[in-house]
């Protein structure tokens, strides 16, 4: 049986040799912490900090410095309300936060995990526009693992939408500008148009504007539309599209299993109006998915949408990330596929010739080989971090699968890569 407890301690132990910890400071809003407010703690902290936050009601925050924002082990409850920003930094952690809205843009590398992203009120207060739950704008590589992106809903009067947001419409759950972006494990919905006397269609779960897009093993779905309610006549507007690719590429992987039939759903129609596409792709733009379940495609213009002969793999994580209990990989492979699955006690993104796909490890790696079993029959292995682990809040843990780009051939100049599964230990 592999042992995989083993092959941690082996990368733990190697990640740590020579290396400097970085500075945890603490945050709570009922004190007895380093600081009660998180703005506060971002403008003290050093770069490469760690900011380890209790739950607690936190206000939007703008981090521009190398630091990480982490919500305590087994808690599910530090809320940051209004729309907090990370700009112009090499590097970012994010996890276990409920926020409003999120945006990241001009940063190389980010990593979110364990969060709830989108305000679900009747209505987003009043105040700078917002054109999503997450907003992520020319960065270089940002990976979403295991979070819930719920778009805005709809308002009228005072509604915050920008233009070229259709009045009273819902937002979108993640748009992404000109960026490469990861989405691994998440549910994404847009937001519910307004039901009133506004415009109101639905909105998009994933928006892509450029870069590529990739998701993996996750639910996507478009915002239901509202219903035109004014002078006592009613009359709908139509869904959101799941994914939207207006510019750039989408990747979309997924096991086609029966709790995934649902991969990639339009939003619901409000009254005799039509429900949104599982995935519309305008343009020039490319959409390739593999082993999904999509509702509806549609292609206009030049844009493309295609299916890979082959069944490309994906890694997702399962069980109680959030107080580092037992939890599972899942690796998903066809059957007989041969695959190494890597562990590395560390993330940042680049590329190697040869190989299809992001390389997200760095520092010293291990590695198990395994078999695929199939998409639907994923390869389980449990895991639980060690004790120890506890004592180092920060640590990064990242693993992703190698199979070869030609099926039955071990080539090692032909990789394919999936995504990286990351676990922020905190």
């Amino acid at each position: 049986m592999l042992d995989v407890m083993r092959l941690l301690s082996l990368a733990l132990l190697a990640s740590l040799t020579g290396s400097i910890r970085a500075d945890v400071l603490t945050v709570d809003d009922d004190g007895g912490a380093d600081y009660t407010d998180l703005q506060a703690a971002i403008d003290g902290a050093h770069a490469g900090d760690v900011l380890h936050v209790a739950d607690g009601e936190y206000g939007a925050f703008t981090l521009d410095k190398r630091l990480s924002i982490l919500g305590r082990s087994g808690v599910n409850d530090v809320h940051v309300a209004g729309i907090s920003r990370v700009t112009g930094v090499v590097s970012a952690r994010l996890a276990g936060l409920t926020l409003d809205a999120l945006e990241i843009e001009q940063t190389s590398r980010a990593v979110v995990q364990d969060c709830e992203v989108g305000y679900v009120g009747p209505a987003f207060p009043p105040g700078p526009s917002v054109k999503a739950a997450l907003v992520i704008r020319d960065c270089g590589d940002v990976l979403i693992a295991d979070s819930t992106l719920q778009g805005l809903r709809g308002c009228c009067g005072d509604s915050p939408w920008p233009t070229g947001i259709a009045f009273g419409a819902g937002s979108a759950g993640l748009r992404v500008e000109s960026s490469d972006v990861s989405v691994v494990d998440c549910d994404v919905n847009g937001g519910p148009g307004y039901t009133g006397c506004d415009w109101n269609t639905g909105g998009t779960g994933i928006e892509v504007r450029g870069g590529v897009t990739t998701v993996a093993g996750s639910t996507v779905q478009g915002g239901p539309g509202g219903t035109f309610e004014c002078l006592s006549t009613g009359s709908g507007d139509p869904g959101g599209d799941a994914v939207w690719v207006l510019d750039g590429i989408a990747v979309l992987r997924g096991g086609g299993t029966a709790d995934q039939a649902d991969y990639a759903s339009g939003g619901l129609a409000g009254l005799g109006a039509e429900a949104g596409l599982g995935v519309r792709a305008d343009g020039s733009s490319l959409v390739v998915h593999s082993g999904t379940s999509v509702s509806s495609l549609g292609a206009f213009g030049a844009a493309q949408i295609t299916s890979p002969a082959k069944v490309e793999p994906f890694l997702e994580l399962s069980g109680d990330l959030a107080s580092h209990g037992i939890f599972e990989v899942h690796a998903h492979a066809p059957v007989g596929e041969p695959l190494f699955l890597f562990f590395a006690f560390g993330l940042a993104p680049s590329t190697v010739g040869g190989v299809d796909g992001t390389v997200w490890l760095s520092g010293s790696t291990v590695f198990a080989p395994l078999t695929g079993q199939g998409q639907a029959s994923p390869v389980v292995l449990p895991l639980a971090l060690p004790p120890t682990l506890t004592a180092f809040v920060g640590l990064e843990l990242g693993m992703q699968l190698v199979a070869p780009a030609t099926p039955g051939s071990l080539d090692p100049g032909a990789a394919f890569l999936s995504n990286a599964a990351p676990l922020l230990a905190r």
